[in-house]
């Protein structure tokens, strides 16, 4: 489920269930097991954002590699930069 909140705050959050059998196929994120989630993504200035991602296995049956997941993402979008000042 994703929302878009006042200031253009978008936030999502979900469940995600990976296969034991399916292993790292599906991204550093995730990997195997179940999993709940929360993502943010906050447009600042220009062509930058701020991504903040937590995540959390839930049910561990066998052994993973982490429980828990923090990330904090300052992205640039060069492309939009590019486009905005002409160059493309």
């Amino acid at each position: 489920m994703e929302r878009l909140l006042p200031h253009k705050l978008s936030l999502a959050g979900g469940y995600a269930t990976i296969d034991r059998n399916f292993g790292g196929l599906n991204g550093d994120r995730f990997n195997r097991g179940n999993r709940i989630f929360v993502d943010a993504k906050l447009p600042l200035v220009h062509d930058l954002s701020l991504n903040v991602f937590y995540r959390q296995a839930v049910g561990i049956d066998d052994a993973v590699t982490n429980t828990h997941r923090f990330d904090i993402v300052l992205g640039y979008n060069a492309l939009k930069t590019l486009q905005r000042v002409g160059a493309l």
